[in-house]
């Protein structure tokens, strides 16, 4: 990827907050945050950015920020037209091509690193070289679109994991507790989920939802105790989380295709 700094200075009080008024974003963005916090808006949608936080803007975005602007300003071209001579970002003219390099197409918005100082210093190094090594700056702007991108995937990761833990908590208070009185909303509240967002992620991990996973068990359960014990059907309906034997037969039905007592003779 051929990439062309049009920009990389210092931005900070005195200076006006010109960055206030809303405008198109002509090229590829992607700023470091120095000061204690403000608002940015990207499409619509808004942001609280503190210091060492990345954000990254999109050629043809719509944007604008409240506070005093304290930032390392980078802009870049990849498409091999713009110049940096005489640029601003604040002057209105062509909108870069959108490039097909995944390096800078996978990167979200806002990026929060584990540290506010991990990548200051790529961007300390840039304010030396960006104009005076062509080399060295490409270099150091090829490392840090990596480093975005690893940190990134580290917090997707993380992310990610936490969904697999929510889902394997539901899982295990489902088998463990089979004869509860068991709800979707008592579910959710187990792992602080909105329960439609429960609902999905338990649906990605385990192809169904918490519920019919708790009838599964349920099921799997009784039949083990009808063919291995010899508890009556309201006991074993009991056991099984239903306080109505004929909606417990109804389901066992339902599920097998046969009755909990002729299951029983079957066997």
């Amino acid at each position: 990827m051929d990439i062309n700094i049009l920009e990389c200075r210092k931005f900070a009080p005195p200076e006006p907050c010109v960055a206030a008024s809303t405008r198109i974003v002509k090229d590829y963005e992607i700023d470091v945050e120095l000061g204690d916090g403000r608002i940015t808006c990207i499409n619509g949608v808004e942001y609280f950015v503190k210091r060492g936080d990345i954000c990254v803007r999109k050629p043809g975005q719509n944007i604008y920020c409240s506070g005093m602007v304290n930032a390392v300003l980078l802009t870049i071209d990849v498409s091999g037209v713009q110049s940096a001579q005489n640029y601003s970002r604040n002057v209105e003219g062509p909108i870069q091509q959108e490039t097909d390099n995944n390096l800078l197409l996978d990167l979200g918005d806002i990026i929060r690193p584990v540290s506010e100082y991990t990548f200051i210093p790529i961007y300390t190094e840039l304010l030396q070289v960006a104009f005076s090594d062509k080399k060295a700056s490409q270099d150091l702007v090829m490392e840090l679109l990596h480093k975005l991108n690893a940190e990134q995937y580290r917090k997707n990761y993380i992310k990610n994991k936490a969904k697999e833990t929510a889902t394997d908590i539901v899982l295990k208070y489902m088998k463990e507790n089979l004869a509860d009185d068991i709800n979707l909303e008592m579910l959710a509240d187990l792992v602080f989920l909105d329960k439609n967002y429960l609902v999905r992620i338990f649906k990605e991990t385990y192809g169904q939802t918490p519920i019919n996973a708790l009838i599964s068990m349920r099921m799997e359960y009784a039949r083990d105790l009808i063919v291995s014990t010899d508890m009556s059907i309201t006991d074993i309906a009991g056991a099984c989380g239903y306080s109505s034997p004929s909606y417990f037969t109804a389901e066992y039905k339902r599920h097998f295709g046969t009755t909990p007592l002729r299951q029983r003779k079957l066997n």
